[in-house]
């Protein structure tokens, strides 16, 4: 399977047009039909569904669309990473963000302290979902990331930095009938569906503390969107460190978890088996960056 194939294969499916498609690559209809037939033929499934009047993708078709499409995303990356090697002599740092993280709180801030104190490393950010920057992490396609992980010790040969110790909330919406309350308490939550995230390892189960959260049922979803938007429509609540994206919108009315392990670790972490200097020289200043910002015995690196 040929790389073209693929990103002729992503332009059908997002033009559902074999003509609109072989516009877009500057190739003919008959070659770009020729391309998906080839792809078809080695696959041994069919991907669209032709008539005279439209093209559709077949249930195989919208599986391998979606999966290409992150095929196709991590080649670009590293296409861009390739071509900005040693751009004007100055290092390059692949750094992944959390894209749960608060813009305004977190990335944004931390991304100019950067950029005016090491001018001399050209960082290459991205924001990706937590599974897919551990993964990306571990896998060597990002250089360093910086997210909020309750199982990081777990993740294998990487150092780590522990940035900031994060208490978890409980978190409804401002519209919740709860929210008229002048205080809430944890037995409020009695009658609530609680929304978490579906682990990325099912055998592993979630922190001992969330079993003593009451709630009516659980209900895991794919990720912080989903979670958000739940609570968002008085359909429940949810766990949370106060550090996503919405968090000081003025949306939600939150509740601390009194229980003293309800925490997550904001973290900096690269590969334990790469020695970079620029890389680690990048790590030490975000964990000066921090230190900083709160007392130093708040902070624990690894």
């Amino acid at each position: 399977m040929l790389y073209k194939q693929i990103n002729y294969f992503l332009e059908v499916a997002n033009c559902l047009s074999f003509t609109e498609a072989a516009k877009h690559k500057f190739i003919t209809q008959q070659s770009m039909t020729k391309h998906i037939a080839a792809l078809e033929k080695e696959l041994g499934v069919k991907l669209f569904i032709r008539t005279t009047r439209s093209v559709n993708l077949t249930a195989a078709g919208k599986i391998l669309r979606d999966d290409f499409v992150k095929i196709d995303q991590d080649i670009q990356l590293s296409i861009d990473r390739v071509k900005r090697i040693n751009v004007n002599d100055s290092a390059v740092v692949s750094v992944g963000f959390y894209n749960g993280l608060s813009l305004t709180e977190i990335v944004n801030p931390l991304i100019e302290y950067l950029q005016q104190t090491l001018s001399h490393i050209q960082m290459d950010v991205t924001l990706e979902d937590m599974v897919s920057l551990r993964n990306h992490l571990i896998d060597g396609k990002i250089d360093l990331c910086i997210t909020t992980a309750g199982d990081w010790q777990l993740w294998p040969d990487v150092k780590v930095s522990l940035l900031k110790k994060v208490p978890f909330h409980l978190v409804i919406s401002k519209k919740h009938p709860l929210a008229k309350k002048r205080t809430l308490r944890l037995q409020d939550f009695s009658n609530e569906i609680f929304y978490g995230f579906h682990a990325p390892d099912l055998n592993r189960k979630g922190p001992y503390w969330e079993e003593e959260i009451p709630r009516k049922m659980k209900v895991n979803v794919s990720d912080l969107e989903n979670v958000l938007m739940n609570i968002s429509m008085c359909k429940g609540f949810a766990c949370l460190p106060l550090t996503f994206s919405d968090a000081n919108s003025g949306n939600y009315k939150t509740l601390p978890v009194p229980i003293a392990d309800a925490f997550t670790g904001l973290i900096c972490a690269s590969r334990r088996e790469i020695h970079n200097h620029v890389v680690d020289h990048l790590m030490q200043s975000i964990t000066a960056y921090y230190r900083k910002l709160q007392p130093l015995n708040t902070l624990c690196p690894i």
